[in-house]
């Protein structure tokens, strides 16, 4: 199937007209999660914005961790858009898949948008992140060898 006949059964199912745009991108809001749709290059990339990612440091080992295997993402990818200063979370999808697998895997990934938005906002930013500084590099190299 088509990921712009998935798109439009989407949109079947949730009682709005939807479909890929000539450029081949599509914005859906779920709930208060704006998830984008783009089709390139015979792939279907799902994408949204979770939150700010500066001072937020003490988040990138839970982020590394949770991207293991898809373990804590709903096998999408955690990361950062540095243009915008955000954490993001993205999704790939190639070849032919069918209407349910396409919808196992949006569910999943707004599940997972979900959490990381909760943890994100439920979570302060812990003194040592807001304090730390991008150039400080003594926790780094105080294990490392040359």
């Amino acid at each position: 199937m088509s990921f712009d006949s998935l798109i439009r059964q989407l949109g079947e199912e949730t009682g709005t007209g939807l479909s890929l745009s000539e450029t081949g991108t599509c914005g859906v809001i779920f709930g208060d999660n704006e998830v984008d749709f783009e089709e390139y290059d015979g792939r279907l990339f799902i994408y949204a914005s979770i939150g700010p990612c500066e001072g937020r440091e003490d988040l990138f080992a839970a982020a590394l961790a949770a991207n293991h295997l898809g373990a804590d993402t709903g096998f999408a990818a955690l990361g950062i858009d540095t243009t915008h200063g955000v954490f993001t979370l993205s999704r790939v999808l190639e070849g032919d898949i069918d209407y349910q697998r396409f919808q196992y895997a949006l569910v999943a990934f707004v599940e997972a948008l979900q959490d990381w938005k909760t943890r994100l906002i439920e979570a302060p930013p812990s003194p040592a992140a807001e304090t730390a500084s991008s150039n400080d590099f003594a926790n780094v190299t105080s294990f490392m060898q040359v």
